[in-house]
């Protein structure tokens, strides 16, 4: 088919044949359709569009492509937990311990402050994300049900008293200091939230 006859239609049609019958990640897909976009768009600039001069990759979806899980998740067991904890020292056991014993993700960890820590229970009122380049900024939690209280057992309890015991804490200060949160744990400790 020449350039100037292709419609949005037709390229839907080839982008789903393309999703149904490659193994291609969603991320590879969109970049299939940048790809074409940038034909088009040069297409457009040389004249080989005719009178048609709008993009037809502009309209495509990249549809039916679900984020997979690479590999199958699991939980630890109290026992698995104790022992992973025995052999971290402070400020990773603490953030350990607070995944562990929470499930809070990454971002609400490190966007703890020590106001958010009443002894019975952590208030999730920020989100630490992170940018490319390892910036940081300060989100709204994920999801309302996100900001509800979480309980804290009697182990975390603990870990959390003999840690602030240690801090000197100031109104508004971060239970985890930026310079540990960004250098050395920005994905690895945590996995990808």
């Amino acid at each position: 088919m020449r350039l100037s006859d292709i419609s949005t239609f037709e390229l839907q049609e080839t982008m789903d044949e393309i999703v149904g019958t490659t193994d291609l990640k969603k991320a590879s897909l969109f970049r299939v359709k940048t790809f074409m976009s940038a034909v088009f768009s040069e297409a457009i600039r040389c004249k080989l569009r005719g009178r048609d001069n709008t993009n037809p990759v502009t309209e495509v979806k990249v549809r039916g492509r679900r984020n997979e899980r690479k590999t199958e998740t699991f939980a630890y067991g109290l026992d698995d937990v104790k022992t992973i904890l025995g052999s971290l020292t402070e400020p990773s056991k603490v953030l350990m311990a607070i995944a562990a014993y929470t499930g809070l993700r990454r971002g609400e960890i490190v966007g703890l402050q020590w106001g958010d820590y009443d002894g019975k229970a952590i208030w999730v009122r920020r989100n630490i994300c992170f940018g490319e380049k390892g910036e940081m900024s300060v989100e709204l939690p994920k999801t309302e049900a996100s900001e509800a209280p979480v309980p804290v057992i009697a182990p975390l309890s603990k870990i959390l008293d003999a840690w602030k015991a240690k801090a000197k804490v100031t109104e508004g200060c971060w239970i985890f200091h930026a310079g540990f949160t960004r250098k050395q744990h920005p994905e690895s400790l945590l996995g990808a939230a």
